[in-house]
């Protein structure tokens, strides 16, 4: 599954990188979900998930739900 994941995190990229901030959206979030089940919260793949997810919500405007993600992130990569 994780091979799915990473071919979703792809298409997000591209998603974002095109001005589909939804669409990426969309792809990262399932991705976060296959690593989240495979892996379980910790492993370093859900963090750069949730990176991911922080900049298509940025890119929605969605600063704040951003910011959270983003510090979650950073506190679990540093415990």
């Amino acid at each position: 599954h994780s091979e799915i994941a990473e071919v979703l995190q792809g298409l997000g990229q591209l998603d974002l990188a095109n001005g589909n901030p939804t669409g990426a959206l969309k792809h990262f979030q399932n991705a976060q979900a296959i690593v989240l089940e495979e892996f379980g919260p910790a492993h370093y793949k859900v963090q750069l998930l949730n990176y991911h997810v922080a900049m298509a919500k940025a890119a929605l405007g969605k600063q704040a739900e951003a910011l959270q993600l983003l510090e979650s992130a950073l506190s679990s990569v540093q415990s």
